[in-house]
């Protein structure tokens, strides 16, 4: 109880600082998405089960993922936290895998999708055959079914509102979401008058949206529709039958027949026809404007109100492919979605027990002695009698400050969803802040399924921060059906390692993978991860200006959608530099050429990461920032739309790696 409640005092204390130096108070987005309660199978099931035993107890969960994966009442995208109240939900520890972000992948609902939706044109045009009531009108490209789960719904010009009201009163989506899509800044009748000519479903997790309404003044709101039952698809003769309805609108089907001439017999009776129930709902909301204020939904409940529509598909864990023009977006199917090489989810460690990692220093020339960091203070530390704890809690200090900018550059300048751990000094894992090393994701539009690779790490202290929770998160995501756990080779006669996309800088788009041969990244492992994974594979050999082997591909190269950063100097074979050139030439990026000086500052240690509008950012440190010359400058703002930076001078010099350690992909 005692250890429990010190750690507790230590994540309080880090919140604050973390919240503090942000200027303002925690905040965080929505996260919806499956529960992360159900427990894998199969190979997802052995993975984590070989992993427990290298993880740290599990006692506690991470205090920033509490705070994220809370809840929040229906109403905006977003929630503000009060400090106290995300302090709170630390010292419950009740949140973590409560909640997760959805990120459902590959396509197996296509032939569903195109089943419905020509379902959904039948019954839109028997609708109007019949006679929609009057001021209602309804049309069915604004309509996109995604699942039993989700249905998209344009309504503005040629779907108003009261037809969407009267499609919803005879459940006609049969879907447990309906998301109104509402363009009230966007009223181009000629251009954009229905959803499908600003929009369109493309797979199960992959959405277009012409790049012109993704930003005010044209963006789109939504408003969530959730109904308190699950659809079971029935005929088409009953489908449309009876609608059920929630608690607190039983009322509303009296008031959809108080103005029938039949009189008060009527109010209880069931309408003779569909046709006539239809004219009956649809009269009345068309008429009474005090009926529209409180919407017989048909049993649906409003669950989120003026949601931002980007931000909303970011939530429910849609990749949004940005298009240019209508007829793009109409060319774009399920078989012709680009392979993204950069996303927009992303994992973060919070260094909230860093400290100097003795293991990793043997082979980082990159990593400095915490008293040179210090400077001028480290005399004043030197006095003090237990000078190498004070030491240690001063870099952790000036670190977590770092972390804290670096945090806010990831989620609110980029725009990214970030899932944030921390870690504590128990599980004797100094290097969390750099999870990259440990895992990598793969979509199945890359490697042909949605994969989870765990790699096998060199340090016996870096191999802890495979954490139990941390597994279970990733499992969490029911995205991931195959997992490839590369971790035996820590435990073989003669032990190989490849730390992950520290080893491995990946061309996603043209599958190819650069690796630096070091003691951290085996070729031969290497190349029997790119035989599994289908990739081509590029090694040589990259040293540091004392010519020592450089740990790890990615401190000297990154790779981005269309521009790449290389110290084509440290690769001192010809043939090899060539090579390494040549291909990246040759898949179409614009290469920007860093010295060893450069590389010393972390110019490679980049990141491409995709902003909420899912356009390239790249993501590096501040020092990197300043490092580059303005002719590379010019370079990489040709090929980026914008380029975020933070000030981690602490975590690069005693840590030994930068922005692109410090952030784990989620694919």
């Amino acid at each position: 109880m005692g250890v429990s409640r010190q750690l507790l005092f230590s994540e309080r204390a880090i919140i604050h600082r973390l919240c503090s130096a942000a200027g303002r108070p925690w905040q965080q987005r929505r996260w919806r998405g499956a529960d992360a309660n159900v427990p894998p199978t199969g190979a997802q099931a052995a993975a984590a089960t070989a992993m427990a035993s290298d993880g740290g107890s599990g006692a506690a969960a991470s205090l920033a993922n509490s705070a994220a994966a809370s809840t929040t009442p229906g109403g905006g995208g977003y929630a503000t936290y009060p400090l106290e109240r995300a302090v709170d939900a630390v010292a419950e520890r009740t949140q973590f895998g409560a909640e997760a972000l959805s990120l459902v992948g590959g396509n197996v609902g296509e032939e569903r999708r195109l089943r419905e939706q020509t379902r959904l044109a039948e019954d839109v045009r028997r609708m109007v055959r019949e006679g929609l009531p009057r001021h209602c009108r309804l049309d069915v490209r604004d309509i996109a079914w995604v699942s039993p789960d989700l249905c998209f719904v344009g309504v503005g010009i040629e779907t108003n509102f009261a037809g969407f009201r009267y499609a919803m009163s005879r459940n006609l989506f049969q879907a447990r979401r309906v998301a109104a899509v509402r363009d009230i800044f966007d009223r181009s009748a000629e251009r954009r008058a229905t959803l499908d000519r600003v929009f369109k479903v493309v797979s199960d997790d992959v959405t277009a949206m012409l790049a012109e309404v993704q930003e005010p003044p044209r963006a789109r709101l939504v408003n969530e529709y959730v109904a308190p039952f699950t659809f079971v698809h029935s005929t088409r003769s009953n489908q449309h039958r009876e609608a059920p309805m929630s608690e607190g609108q039983e009322g509303a089907a009296d008031h959809l027949t108080a103005n029938d001439p039949t009189g008060p017999a009527a109010r209880t009776a069931l309408p003779q026809s569909d046709s006539d129930g239809m004219t009956e709902a649809a009269t009345s909301l068309s008429e009474d404007s005090h009926a529209m204020a409180v919407p017989h939904m048909g049993g649906y409940t409003l669950s989120l109100h003026d949601v931002d529509f980007v931000e909303y598909l970011h939530d429910i864990g849609l990749r949004i492919v940005p298009i240019n023009t209508e007829q793009e977006m109409r060319a774009l199917t399920a078989a012709t979605i680009p392979v993204q090489q950069s996303t927009n989810h992303l994992l973060m460690v919070a260094p909230t027990a860093f400290e100097p990692n003795l293991y990793a220093a043997q082979d980082n020339a990159f990593m400095r002695r915490p008293e040179q960091v210090l400077g001028d203070t480290a005399a004043a530390i030197t006095a003090a009698a237990d000078d190498s704890q004070h030491t240690i809690e001063t870099i952790r200090r000036r670190v977590l400050d770092e972390y804290a900018q670096l945090f806010l550059q990831m989620t609110r300048h980029v725009g990214a969803r970030v899932h944030l751990f921390t870690h504590d000094k128990y599980h004797d894992a100094p290097d969390s802040v750099f999870p990259n090393n440990w895992f990598s994701t793969h979509t199945d539009l890359e490697v042909g399924e949605c994969t989870l690779v765990l790699y096998p790490m060199k340090s016996p202290n870096r191999r802890k921060e495979r954490r139990p929770e941390f597994i279970s998160r990733l499992h969490s995501f029911r995205r991931y059906t195959h997992v490839y756990d590369m971790t035996r080779e820590e435990n073989s006669k003669t032990p190989r390692y490849l730390e992950g996309t520290g080893s491995l800088v990946l061309d996603r788009v043209n599958r190819t993978a650069y690796v630096a041969i070091s003691e951290r990244s085996d070729p031969n492992l290497a190349r029997t991860w790119a035989r599994v994974v289908g990739y081509d594979l590029i090694t040589f050999r990259a040293t540091d200006v004392r010519n020592r082997p450089i740990y790890h591909t990615n401190v000297m190269m990154c790779i981005g959608t269309r521009v790449a950063i290389v110290c084509a100097e440290s690769i001192e074979d010809a043939r090899e530099r060539d090579r390494v050139l040549d291909r990246l030439r040759s898949t179409g990026h614009e290469v920007v050429n860093i010295s060893r000086e450069q590389m010393c500052r972390f110019c490679g240690n980049a990141l491409e990461v995709e902003s909420r509008y899912g356009r390239p950012v790249m993501a590096m440190s501040t020092g990197a920032f300043h490092a580059f010359t303005p002719e590379q400058h010019s370079v990489l703002s040709a090929h980026l739309d914008d380029i975020a930076h933070a000030d981690i001078r602490t975590i690069e010099a005693v840590g030994g790696g930068g922005v692109r350690c410090s952030v784990a992909e989620l694919m």
